[in-house]
Protein backbone atom coordinates (compact mmCIF):
# COMPACT_ATOMS: atom_id res chain seq x y z
CA UNK A 1 0.00 0.00 0.00
CA UNK A 2 1.11 3.32 -0.70
CA UNK A 3 1.81 5.94 1.67
CA UNK A 4 -1.71 6.98 3.00
CA UNK A 5 -2.36 10.52 5.17
CA UNK A 6 -4.81 10.17 8.15
CA UNK A 7 -6.71 13.59 7.47
CA UNK A 8 -10.16 12.58 8.21
CA UNK A 9 -11.27 11.92 11.63
CA UNK A 10 -12.69 8.39 12.79
CA UNK A 11 -16.34 7.57 14.19
CA UNK A 12 -15.73 5.60 17.04
CA UNK A 13 -18.87 4.24 17.38
CA UNK A 14 -17.84 1.75 14.36
CA UNK A 15 -14.80 0.33 16.16
CA UNK A 16 -16.63 0.94 19.91
CA UNK A 17 -16.07 -3.12 20.83
CA UNK A 18 -12.51 -3.37 19.19
CA UNK A 19 -10.03 -4.77 21.85
CA UNK A 20 -6.34 -4.84 19.27
CA UNK A 21 -5.38 -2.29 16.60
CA UNK A 22 -2.09 -2.57 14.70
CA UNK A 23 -0.78 0.35 12.46
CA UNK A 24 2.47 -0.70 12.17
CA UNK A 25 4.43 -0.69 8.55
CA UNK A 26 1.08 0.43 7.16
CA UNK A 27 2.96 3.86 5.34
CA UNK A 28 0.04 5.83 6.88
CA UNK A 29 1.12 9.36 7.50
CA UNK A 30 -0.15 12.64 9.96
CA UNK A 31 -1.47 12.82 13.09
CA UNK A 32 -2.66 9.41 14.68
CA UNK A 33 -6.46 10.59 15.70
CA UNK A 34 -8.02 12.05 18.88
CA UNK A 35 -10.83 9.65 18.39
CA UNK A 36 -8.13 6.90 19.44
CA UNK A 37 -8.91 7.76 23.15
CA UNK A 38 -12.90 6.90 22.81
CA UNK A 39 -11.97 3.14 22.40
CA UNK A 40 -12.31 2.32 25.86
CA UNK A 41 -12.35 -1.72 25.39
CA UNK A 42 -8.67 -1.62 23.36
CA UNK A 43 -6.63 -3.71 24.90
CA UNK A 44 -3.02 -3.97 22.20
CA UNK A 45 -2.29 -0.53 20.80
CA UNK A 46 0.71 -1.10 17.86
CA UNK A 47 1.66 1.46 15.91
CA UNK A 48 5.42 1.97 15.90
CA UNK A 49 5.42 3.90 12.24
CA UNK A 50 8.15 6.55 12.72
CA UNK A 51 6.09 8.82 9.79
CA UNK A 52 2.79 9.10 12.32
CA UNK A 53 2.62 11.70 15.22
CA UNK A 54 0.16 11.87 18.44
CA UNK A 55 -0.40 15.38 20.26
CA UNK A 56 0.53 15.36 23.57
CA UNK A 57 -2.81 16.36 24.50
CA UNK A 58 -4.37 13.63 22.58
CA UNK A 59 -1.36 11.16 24.53
CA UNK A 60 -2.49 11.68 27.43
CA UNK A 61 -6.50 11.43 27.01
CA UNK A 62 -5.28 8.43 25.21
CA UNK A 63 -3.64 6.79 28.43
CA UNK A 64 -6.31 8.13 30.72
CA UNK A 65 -9.10 6.45 28.85
CA UNK A 66 -8.13 3.62 27.90
CA UNK A 67 -8.48 1.84 31.30
CA UNK A 68 -8.34 -1.86 29.41
CA UNK A 69 -5.04 -1.32 27.88
CA UNK A 70 -2.38 -4.14 28.29
CA UNK A 71 0.02 -3.25 25.34
CA UNK A 72 1.26 0.22 24.01
CA UNK A 73 3.50 0.13 22.06
CA UNK A 74 4.57 3.49 19.87
CA UNK A 75 7.81 3.34 19.33
CA UNK A 76 9.16 5.71 16.74
CA UNK A 77 5.90 7.74 16.90
CA UNK A 78 6.56 11.29 17.49
CA UNK A 79 4.74 12.79 20.33
CA UNK A 80 7.26 15.19 22.39
CA UNK A 81 5.53 15.29 25.88
CA UNK A 82 5.80 14.53 29.27
CA UNK A 83 5.32 10.96 30.70
CA UNK A 84 1.91 11.29 31.36
CA UNK A 85 0.49 10.67 34.92
CA UNK A 86 -2.33 8.43 34.19
CA UNK A 87 -2.00 4.49 32.73
CA UNK A 88 -3.93 1.69 33.00
CA UNK A 89 -3.34 -0.63 35.73
CA UNK A 90 -3.64 -3.44 33.38
CA UNK A 91 -0.53 -2.35 31.44
CA UNK A 92 2.15 -5.15 30.91
CA UNK A 93 4.28 -3.75 28.55
CA UNK A 94 4.73 -0.33 26.98
CA UNK A 95 7.50 0.65 24.30
CA UNK A 96 7.84 4.12 23.76
CA UNK A 97 11.25 4.20 22.32
CA UNK A 98 12.00 7.41 20.01
CA UNK A 99 9.03 9.18 20.63
CA UNK A 100 10.12 12.49 22.09
CA UNK A 101 9.27 11.70 25.57
CA UNK A 102 11.03 13.74 28.40
CA UNK A 103 10.56 14.20 32.18
CA UNK A 104 12.68 16.47 34.47
CA UNK A 105 13.37 14.59 37.47
CA UNK A 106 14.03 18.01 39.45
CA UNK A 107 10.87 19.18 39.58
CA UNK A 108 9.40 17.47 42.90
CA UNK A 109 5.66 17.57 42.93
CA UNK A 110 5.61 16.19 38.84
CA UNK A 111 8.11 13.64 40.46
CA UNK A 112 5.57 12.50 43.35
CA UNK A 113 3.19 12.31 40.80
CA UNK A 114 4.47 10.01 38.45
CA UNK A 115 5.75 7.93 41.22
CA UNK A 116 2.49 7.49 42.55
CA UNK A 117 1.03 6.66 39.12
CA UNK A 118 3.89 3.98 39.04
CA UNK A 119 2.89 2.15 42.24
CA UNK A 120 -0.42 1.33 40.21
CA UNK A 121 1.08 -0.44 37.38
CA UNK A 122 1.37 -4.05 39.11
CA UNK A 123 1.38 -6.37 36.09
CA UNK A 124 3.80 -4.22 34.27
CA UNK A 125 6.77 -6.38 32.93
CA UNK A 126 7.92 -4.38 29.83
CA UNK A 127 9.18 -0.70 30.55
CA UNK A 128 11.07 1.13 26.96
CA UNK A 129 11.73 4.55 27.72
CA UNK A 130 15.10 4.55 25.36
CA UNK A 131 16.10 7.73 22.45
CA UNK A 132 14.56 10.22 24.80
CA UNK A 133 14.95 13.17 26.26
CA UNK A 134 14.71 11.77 30.24
CA UNK A 135 17.05 13.98 32.65
CA UNK A 136 17.98 14.31 35.77
CA UNK A 137 18.25 11.86 38.52
CA UNK A 138 16.71 8.11 38.26
CA UNK A 139 13.49 8.14 39.32
CA UNK A 140 12.89 8.21 43.00
CA UNK A 141 12.26 4.71 45.31
CA UNK A 142 9.22 2.95 44.05
CA UNK A 143 9.68 -0.35 44.41
CA UNK A 144 6.53 -1.83 45.64
CA UNK A 145 4.34 -2.21 42.72
CA UNK A 146 6.48 -3.30 40.27
CA UNK A 147 6.84 -6.98 41.06
CA UNK A 148 6.30 -7.95 37.81
CA UNK A 149 9.05 -5.75 36.02
CA UNK A 150 11.50 -8.08 33.99
CA UNK A 151 12.79 -5.65 31.10
CA UNK A 152 13.73 -2.44 31.72
CA UNK A 153 15.42 0.30 28.89
CA UNK A 154 16.13 3.94 29.37
CA UNK A 155 19.62 3.87 26.86
CA UNK A 156 20.01 7.08 25.84
CA UNK A 157 18.93 9.48 27.35
CA UNK A 158 20.16 12.09 30.11
CA UNK A 159 19.83 10.62 33.60
CA UNK A 160 22.61 11.51 36.10
CA UNK A 161 23.67 10.76 39.51
CA UNK A 162 24.05 7.80 41.20
CA UNK A 163 22.13 4.45 40.16
CA UNK A 164 20.29 4.31 43.11
CA UNK A 165 20.82 0.32 44.61
CA UNK A 166 17.01 -0.29 45.32
CA UNK A 167 16.52 -0.79 41.26
CA UNK A 168 18.53 -4.28 41.70
CA UNK A 169 15.81 -5.46 43.91
CA UNK A 170 12.91 -5.77 41.67
CA UNK A 171 12.35 -9.59 42.15
CA UNK A 172 11.91 -10.05 38.44
CA UNK A 173 14.14 -7.69 37.01
CA UNK A 174 16.39 -9.81 34.56
CA UNK A 175 17.56 -7.57 31.44
CA UNK A 176 18.02 -3.85 33.00
CA UNK A 177 19.89 -1.45 30.21
CA UNK A 178 21.10 1.99 31.87
CA UNK A 179 23.85 2.89 28.82
CA UNK A 180 24.64 6.14 27.67
CA UNK A 181 23.74 8.30 30.18
CA UNK A 182 25.31 10.54 32.57
CA UNK A 183 25.26 8.11 36.19
CA UNK A 184 28.17 8.43 38.29
CA UNK A 185 29.52 7.00 41.54
CA UNK A 186 30.41 3.26 42.31
CA UNK A 187 27.63 0.90 40.98
CA UNK A 188 25.40 -0.85 43.83
CA UNK A 189 25.18 -4.30 45.48
CA UNK A 190 23.59 -7.22 43.54
CA UNK A 191 22.87 -8.82 46.19
CA UNK A 192 19.10 -8.67 46.31
CA UNK A 193 18.29 -9.83 42.49
CA UNK A 194 20.09 -13.15 41.55
CA UNK A 195 18.05 -13.76 38.45
CA UNK A 196 20.30 -10.86 36.32
CA UNK A 197 20.56 -11.74 32.43
CA UNK A 198 21.44 -9.05 30.77
CA UNK A 199 23.22 -5.42 32.48
CA UNK A 200 24.06 -2.65 30.55
CA UNK A 201 25.56 0.48 32.15
CA UNK A 202 28.19 1.34 29.54
CA UNK A 203 28.84 4.87 28.06
CA UNK A 204 28.72 6.54 31.73
CA UNK A 205 31.01 7.75 34.39
CA UNK A 206 30.87 5.02 37.07
CA UNK A 207 34.03 4.61 39.28
CA UNK A 208 35.27 2.70 42.22
CA UNK A 209 35.52 -0.87 42.72
CA UNK A 210 33.09 -3.78 41.44
CA UNK A 211 30.78 -5.32 44.37
CA UNK A 212 31.82 -8.17 45.20
CA UNK A 213 28.20 -9.40 45.40
CA UNK A 214 28.56 -9.66 41.25
CA UNK A 215 29.81 -13.43 41.58
CA UNK A 216 26.36 -13.94 43.05
CA UNK A 217 24.88 -13.47 39.72
CA UNK A 218 23.94 -17.24 38.83
CA UNK A 219 22.32 -16.47 35.55
CA UNK A 220 23.95 -13.66 34.45
CA UNK A 221 25.05 -13.83 30.80
CA UNK A 222 26.70 -10.15 30.27
CA UNK A 223 27.31 -7.70 31.95
CA UNK A 224 28.99 -4.42 29.92
CA UNK A 225 30.75 -1.98 31.73
CA UNK A 226 33.04 -0.19 28.90
CA UNK A 227 33.53 3.22 29.03
CA UNK A 228 33.79 3.82 32.88
CA UNK A 229 36.15 3.85 35.21
CA UNK A 230 35.77 0.63 37.48
CA UNK A 231 38.42 -0.80 39.03
CA UNK A 232 39.27 -4.23 39.87
CA UNK A 233 38.97 -7.31 37.97
CA UNK A 234 39.72 -10.84 39.58
CA UNK A 235 38.49 -13.93 37.71
CA UNK A 236 40.33 -16.25 39.77
CA UNK A 237 38.40 -19.88 40.32
CA UNK A 238 36.58 -20.09 37.46
CA UNK A 239 36.64 -22.43 34.30
CA UNK A 240 38.01 -19.71 31.40
CA UNK A 241 40.21 -21.08 28.75
CA UNK A 242 41.81 -19.95 25.57
CA UNK A 243 44.93 -17.05 25.86
CA UNK A 244 44.15 -13.64 27.77
CA UNK A 245 43.88 -10.84 25.64
CA UNK A 246 47.12 -8.71 24.71
CA UNK A 247 45.23 -5.57 26.07
CA UNK A 248 47.54 -2.74 27.90
CA UNK A 249 45.03 -2.90 30.58
CA UNK A 250 45.39 -6.26 31.19
CA UNK A 251 48.71 -6.07 32.55
CA UNK A 252 47.39 -3.68 35.37
CA UNK A 253 45.56 -6.31 37.26
CA UNK A 254 47.35 -8.96 39.83
CA UNK A 255 48.47 -12.22 38.74
CA UNK A 256 46.32 -14.30 41.05
CA UNK A 257 43.84 -12.28 39.29
CA UNK A 258 43.66 -15.04 36.80
CA UNK A 259 45.06 -18.13 38.93
CA UNK A 260 43.00 -21.26 39.18
CA UNK A 261 42.03 -21.31 35.89
CA UNK A 262 44.36 -24.16 34.56
CA UNK A 263 43.04 -23.48 30.54
CA UNK A 264 44.41 -19.99 30.49
CA UNK A 265 47.46 -19.30 28.59
CA UNK A 266 49.23 -15.56 27.56
CA UNK A 267 51.70 -13.40 28.70
CA UNK A 268 50.28 -13.02 32.39
CA UNK A 269 49.96 -16.69 33.27
CA UNK A 270 52.83 -19.78 32.67
CA UNK A 271 52.47 -21.40 29.40
CA UNK A 272 52.55 -19.20 26.18
CA UNK A 273 49.64 -18.42 23.11
CA UNK A 274 51.19 -19.16 19.92
CA UNK A 275 48.85 -21.62 17.88
CA UNK A 276 48.90 -24.32 20.62
CA UNK A 277 45.58 -23.31 22.43
CA UNK A 278 42.76 -25.36 24.28
CA UNK A 279 40.61 -27.46 21.81
CA UNK A 280 37.59 -25.94 21.41
CA UNK A 281 34.95 -27.68 22.96
CA UNK A 282 31.34 -28.03 21.93
CA UNK A 283 29.49 -27.08 24.31
CA UNK A 284 31.27 -23.37 24.44
CA UNK A 285 29.93 -20.01 22.97
CA UNK A 286 31.27 -19.72 19.57
CA UNK A 287 31.61 -15.66 18.83
CA UNK A 288 31.41 -15.33 15.26
CA UNK A 289 34.46 -12.86 13.71
CA UNK A 290 32.02 -11.15 11.03
CA UNK A 291 32.60 -7.32 11.28
CA UNK A 292 35.51 -5.09 12.89
CA UNK A 293 39.04 -5.97 13.86
CA UNK A 294 39.91 -9.90 12.85
CA UNK A 295 42.81 -9.59 16.13
CA UNK A 296 40.10 -8.36 18.38
CA UNK A 297 37.07 -10.45 17.92
CA UNK A 298 39.44 -13.77 17.78
CA UNK A 299 41.13 -12.71 21.39
CA UNK A 300 37.70 -12.29 22.52
CA UNK A 301 36.60 -15.92 21.52
CA UNK A 302 39.06 -16.25 24.73
CA UNK A 303 35.25 -17.76 26.13
CA UNK A 304 33.75 -14.63 26.00
CA UNK A 305 31.02 -13.50 28.39
CA UNK A 306 28.83 -16.10 29.99
CA UNK A 307 28.61 -16.47 34.01
CA UNK A 308 27.50 -19.63 35.33
CA UNK A 309 25.29 -19.93 31.90
CA UNK A 310 23.58 -23.45 31.44
CA UNK A 311 26.72 -25.49 33.80
CA UNK A 312 29.72 -24.58 35.41
CA UNK A 313 30.76 -21.11 36.10
CA UNK A 314 32.76 -19.50 32.39
CA UNK A 315 32.86 -16.46 33.78
CA UNK A 316 33.69 -13.53 32.33
CA UNK A 317 31.40 -10.16 32.10
CA UNK A 318 32.20 -9.20 28.52
CA UNK A 319 35.97 -8.64 29.28
CA UNK A 320 35.79 -6.60 25.98
CA UNK A 321 34.02 -4.27 27.52
CA UNK A 322 34.87 -4.32 31.29
CA UNK A 323 36.97 -1.47 30.81
CA UNK A 324 38.26 -0.63 27.25
CA UNK A 325 36.36 1.64 24.77
CA UNK A 326 35.45 -0.59 22.13
CA UNK A 327 31.34 -0.41 20.91
CA UNK A 328 29.53 -3.38 20.63
CA UNK A 329 29.43 -5.38 17.78
CA UNK A 330 26.43 -6.02 16.19
CA UNK A 331 26.38 -9.68 16.42
CA UNK A 332 26.35 -9.24 20.30
CA UNK A 333 23.69 -6.56 20.43
CA UNK A 334 21.68 -9.13 18.09
CA UNK A 335 22.55 -11.96 20.75
CA UNK A 336 20.81 -9.63 22.93
CA UNK A 337 18.12 -9.06 21.56
CA UNK A 338 17.62 -12.66 20.84
CA UNK A 339 18.10 -13.31 24.88
CA UNK A 340 15.75 -10.69 25.65
CA UNK A 341 13.12 -12.26 23.52
CA UNK A 342 13.85 -15.70 25.09
CA UNK A 343 13.61 -14.39 28.66
CA UNK A 344 10.06 -12.61 27.60
CA UNK A 345 9.04 -15.80 26.37
CA UNK A 346 10.11 -17.61 29.71
CA UNK A 347 8.57 -14.61 32.21
CA UNK A 348 5.00 -14.89 30.02
CA UNK A 349 5.00 -18.33 30.24
CA UNK A 350 5.37 -18.76 33.82
CA UNK A 351 1.97 -15.94 34.12
CA UNK A 352 0.42 -18.22 32.42
CA UNK A 353 1.41 -21.49 34.45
Amino acid sequence: MTSTVLTSPINSAWFSSLTHLNLSNSNLLGQIPSEMALLSKLQFFLSENSELGLAAYDFKMLLQNLTQLRELHLSGVNISSTIPLNFSSHLTTTGLRGTGLDWYSDHVIYWGQFRNSLWNLIRLEYMDLQDNHLEGPIFPQFTGGLRNLSTVKLSNNSLKGAIPSWIFSWPSLSYLDLSNNHFSGQLKDFRYNLILVIIDTSENQLQGLLPKSIQNLESVVSIYLSLNQLQVLNLSRNNLERCIPKWPQFATYENNSYEGNDGLRGFLVSGGCGSNLIPKKNNKTFVPNEEGDSTFLNELCWEVVLMRYGCGLIIGFSIAYVMLSYQKPNWLSRIAEELEYIISMRNRKKLRE
